[in-house]
């Protein structure tokens, strides 16, 4: 599974009577070069999305390194993204992995998925690391990243932990993911009907926590 670059709206700033797309994009750049952290971000959206500008990742590149110097994780995240694809920066695994590092280490679920994949799949310098790979996994996913569920709960199967891959299955199941459905059911078929229901009485009462 690749990360990809979220799709955020742009939402006008309340400071014009008409905003028009000019109007909007002067008033960012302007709170932007002030050192406002999320006008800085906005400015790398808008450049990333082709949002109001010419589409031009060398400049979202700029606008989020900002914003990241400035703390902020989302920013962070997305640099991870340019430097994994090779957008408007030469790409590099080990770059994407610091950034990613970095926004994850503010809790957010998606750079910490992407560390799980990262140490899974042993890339951007990182040695081949299931266990790092379930502990990244096990917060985004605890925060209610599906794709972080998903591979948890696969992990928890082929280490033959049956009633952890059955609840993390479980719950991406319910949210209509055909192929953990069918995961769940073939571990479940390991697993004592009273086992079973006891996990699903869990899934019930489950509830992401905040990021």
């Amino acid at each position: 599974m690749k990360p990809s670059l979220p799709a955020l709206a742009l939402a006008c700033l309340m400071l014009l009577p008409a905003c028009t797309a000019s109007s909007r994009v002067d008033a960012i750049r302007g709170k932007a070069e002030q050192g406002d952290v999320h006008a800085q971000a906005l400015m790398g959206e808008m450049y990333a999305n082709g949002s109001d500008v010419k589409r031009d990742y060398g400049q979202a590149a700029s606008w989020w390194s900002k914003a990241a110097a400035g703390g902020s994780a989302q920013a962070e995240y997305n640099l991870g993204v340019l430097y994994e694809r090779g957008q408007g920066v030469q790409r590099s695994d080990a770059a994407a992995v610091r950034w990613y590092a970095r926004a994850a280490d503010q809790g957010l679920a998606a750079a910490e998925y992407n560390m799980g994949v990262f140490y899974e799949m042993g890339r951007g310098g990182e040695p081949r690391d299931l266990r790092q790979a379930t502990v990244w996994y096990l917060k985004a996913a605890e925060k209610g990243y599906p794709d972080a569920q998903f591979n948890l709960g696969a992990i928890y199967a082929r280490n033959q932990q049956p009633a952890d891959a059955y609840f993390w299955l479980s719950i991406v199941a319910r949210a209509g993911d055909r192929q953990a459905e069918v995961m769940r059911q073939d571990v479940g078929s390991h697993l004592p009907p009273a086992q079973t229901a006891e996990i699903m009485r869990k899934v019930d009462n489950w509830r992401p926590v905040a990021g």
